[in-house]
């Protein structure tokens, strides 16, 4: 009996860069997983709350400075979404100067895991794999 192929697992990339959404979107369709794209927080609210992704890619700083930070505490507070993985993304550290310690900034920021910019897309693919329980 043939079983129907296992929906490739969904990846929401949240970010205001149309750039970095769109080299994020096909580097992880390249890589078997669908990849969705919001450009704002709202948008990615109404996308999770609709779609519910298996994984989010989350900009720190996006419309707003921090709006990735009040994002990434709404989705860990709430009970029915908590449980979606997120990797946190900044380009703080290249831009400003500012590093992210999850020992340090927990307390603001509790992504699954983190990643600075410019990525190194295979360190991102080793993540992702990890966070959704794939070699």
């Amino acid at each position: 009996m043939n079983r129907p192929p296992k929906p490739a697992p969904r990846i929401l990339i949240i970010d205001d860069s149309p750039s970095a959404r769109l080299s994020l979107k096909t580097f992880l369709q390249d890589h078997g997983y669908e990849g969705i794209c919001a450009g704002s927080a709202q948008e990615g609210m109404e996308m999770i709350e609709r779609l519910r992704p298996d994984l989010i890619l989350l900009d720190v700083m996006m419309e707003r400075p921090y709006s990735g930070f009040h994002m990434c505490a709404r989705l860990k507070g709430d009970p029915g979404l908590r449980h979606i993985p997120i990797i946190g993304i900044s380009g703080m550290a290249e831009s400003l100067g500012i590093h992210y310690s999850p020992e340090r900034d927990r307390e603001f920021f509790n992504p699954d895991e983190y990643l600075e910019k410019p990525l190194d897309f295979q360190e991102l693919l080793e993540k992702i794999r990890a966070l959704l329980g794939a070699a």
